[in-house]
């Protein structure tokens, strides 16, 4: 199946109530595979666009409601017919005043394709993010979403997800930054 299961960083801002996902549009290009299709290689360019919904970080190191970027390398593997993981490291940007928030992450997602068009997903996601000097950062944020998606044709699919954006949060409690989606994945092919 070709159901992305969201490998990286989440989409949404982490803030109690509601939150509408920002504009987002990426381009995924697949430049390698190995072991007779076993495993693939990708490059990933993510687009941010202002929403004005929060000005809170989510865990892709992105602020919703400010122009941002990223950059990932997913990978994917597939360990027998129905299970499989990906992983992917990425750098994100967004564009603030006066400076910049910086993130660099790394996402580990293992798959179950229950069925053709049903997929299950868990990612954990580790991710260090500052304002100035990204390596200077002395915390990670440690995040975990499942997601549970169905493809209803090769270009469409719709998913449904649970996530705590930071278990390991500098103040407060891994319960105050959780949230529940759902999304509609849809592909343009060249």
């Amino acid at each position: 199946g070709t159901i992305l299961t969201g490998t990286g960083a989440d989409d949404r801002g982490a803030t109690s109530g509601y939150n509408a996902e920002p504009p987002h549009l990426y381009a995924l290009y697949q430049f390698a595979s190995f072991g007779e299709g076993l495993g693939k290689v990708g490059a990933r360019l993510d687009f941010r666009f202002p929403s004005g919904s929060s000005n809170d970080v989510d865990t892709s190191g992105y602020a919703g409601s400010k122009l941002g970027f990223g950059l990932s390398i997913p990978t994917r593997w597939k360990l027998a017919d129905l299970i499989g993981f990906d992983a992917a490291v990425g750098f994100a940007l967004t564009l603030t005043a006066p400076e910049s928030t910086k993130a660099l992450w790394f996402a580990l997602t293992p798959t179950i394709q229950a069925t053709d068009a049903l997929t299950f997903a868990v990612t954990a996601t580790f991710m260090l993010k500052a304002a100035r000097e990204l390596f200077a950062a002395t915390a990670f944020d440690v995040g975990l979403a499942m997601q549970v998606g169905v493809q209803f044709t090769p270009r469409i699919d719709w998913y449904l997800a649970f996530a705590f954006n930071d278990l390991n949060p500098v103040a407060g409690s891994a319960i105050d930054a959780r949230s529940l989606w759902t999304g509609l994945n849809i592909r343009f092919g060249l």
